[in-house]
């Protein structure tokens, strides 16, 4: 083999091993990058189930939920542990041990004291966490981290709770109505409630009924008042009635003095 031909065959090697490394690297950066966005979109999820859990009424989030919620933030959290770079590490690591402090609450806790939306501000929140919420909820399905059937419910409990955000905002303004004497408005009020409330006529029957009793009783007051006004209003007026009979009679009595002069 003359020497040609060797100096040939090795520079076409090192050319093969020099494109074999650049290939190599080539592939750990698209790995790296890829791993670099799963890490990524994971601590997104965690921080997306974090408010949930922190943001959402308390009453809103029963306890298959809560649980469903705080396990799914475990399993996001493992992974981003074992793929993440030191920061996202130590991230994934305190918040696994608050899901962990969490999880043990919910075993053990009594169902949360109800604190109402009152505001149409936090109507808009909510109802933005539930459409969250409710997209987490399908891909849990898709992935098969909960069955079809259990996603079917708690969509139909999310589709709930987007209701009952808006009944409990209209109960709390027909309520502050009510307290400052404002009835008509606070009526309106009621009969906004009972129109969400009827989309669930079946879990809601007891309230409806109550609402609309609330309505009835409200409709009899406003009339009452409305009645007191105007008998007031009549008996303010008999005074200025008197009074232009007194006048009468007295420019009568002038008139017969002014005659019996003159006669």
């Amino acid at each position: 083999m003359s020497s040609g031909l060797t100096t040939g065959l090795i520079v076409l090697g090192i050319i093969i091993i020099l494109i074999g490394i650049a290939y190599i690297n080539q592939q750990m950066e698209k790995n790296r990058i890829e791993r670099s966005r799963i890490s990524q979109n994971l601590h997104d999820q965690i921080n997306m189930l974090e408010s949930l859990l922190r943001d959402l009424p308390p009453h809103y989030l029963h306890k298959g939920l809560k649980r469903l919620l705080i396990e799914s933030m475990m399993y996001k959290a493992n992974h981003l542990f074992s793929i993440g770079d030191k920061t996202q590490k130590n991230f994934a690591k305190q918040m696994l041990g608050e899901a962990q402090t969490q999880l043990a609450q919910v075993n053990t806790s009594v169902e949360p004291k109800e604190f109402p939306v009152k505001t149409s501000e936090q109507v808009r929140r909510v109802r933005n966490l539930l459409e969250v919420l409710n997209q987490h909820l399908l891909s849990l399905a898709r992935g098969g981290r909960i069955s079809r059937d259990k996603a079917k419910s708690y969509h139909m409990l999310v589709k709930y709770l987007y209701t009952q955000a808006a009944f409990e905002f209209y109960r709390a303004k027909a309520e502050e109505q009510e307290s400052s004497n404002k009835i008509r408005s606070a009526i309106h009020q009621y009969y906004q409630e009972v129109t969400e409330l009827e989309k669930f006529a079946n879990k809601n029957g007891n309230r409806i009924e109550y609402v609309r009793k609330k309505i009835d009783a409200l409709k009899r007051k406003a009339d009452e008042e409305a009645m007191a006004k105007r008998n007031h209003a009549k008996a303010t007026d008999q005074p200025s009635q008197l009074e232009k009979g007194m006048d009468k009679l007295a420019a009568e009595d002038e008139q017969t003095k002014m005659k019996q002069v003159y006669d």
